[in-house]
């Protein structure tokens, strides 16, 4: 069958479409090769508005300044959890929570970091946070990952809680 011009333009492209479509399902490394990963270390004092009284539905709100390992400000955070669950016995307060870290600098980059976690509140904050890393922007536009917070210091009073947070990103090229 003969084609015109515009016709050849489109069967190649197709053809082109499938290929690639065929070698990302039969060579699944070829499209993660490109991938970036590393290792960030962020130090948080935070300041949480935790409620009272929780109640599902209930909204309450955090703020941190962020610190490279040397003491640097290198940003700030903020949040907002809502409380899903709350139990009496054992005593426990369930939320969900999204968390921006926004890094002004780290090295020579900058932007957002987007997390999302769940958070269960017996007495106090928790010992370690496990955040789900759901994008970013700029530097850290495509960013995808995991990032533990590990308590430091419990607040004190006036005095903010400290969380040391290990990111590990993945980044596509």
């Amino acid at each position: 069958m003969r084609r015109t011009g515009g016709l050849r333009t489109a069967a190649a492209l197709c053809t082109g479409a499938v290929t690639a479509v065929l070698s990302l399902a039969l060579c699944p490394g070829a499209a993660q090769a490109a991938a970036v990963t590393e290792t960030l270390e962020i130090y948080s004092k935070t300041e949480l508005a935790v409620p009272v009284s929780p109640a599902p539905g209930t909204v309450f709100t955090g703020n941190a300044e962020l610190f490279d390992a040397a003491g640097s400000k290198i940003g700030t955070a903020t949040g907002d959890c809502t409380v899903t669950a709350v139990s009496v016995a054992p005593a426990a307060v369930t939320s969900l929570c999204d968390v921006a870290f926004r890094i002004a600098s780290l090295g020579t980059r900058s932007g957002d970091i987007f997390t999302s976690t769940v958070i269960t509140t017996t007495t106090g904050l928790p010992s370690v946070l496990n955040y789900a890393v759901t994008g970013g922007t700029n530097d850290f536009r495509n960013v995808t990952g995991d990032a533990v917070g590990v308590l430091q210091k419990p607040p004190l009073g006036p005095i903010p809680a400290e969380f040391k947070f290990t990111f590990r990103l993945s980044q596509a090229a």
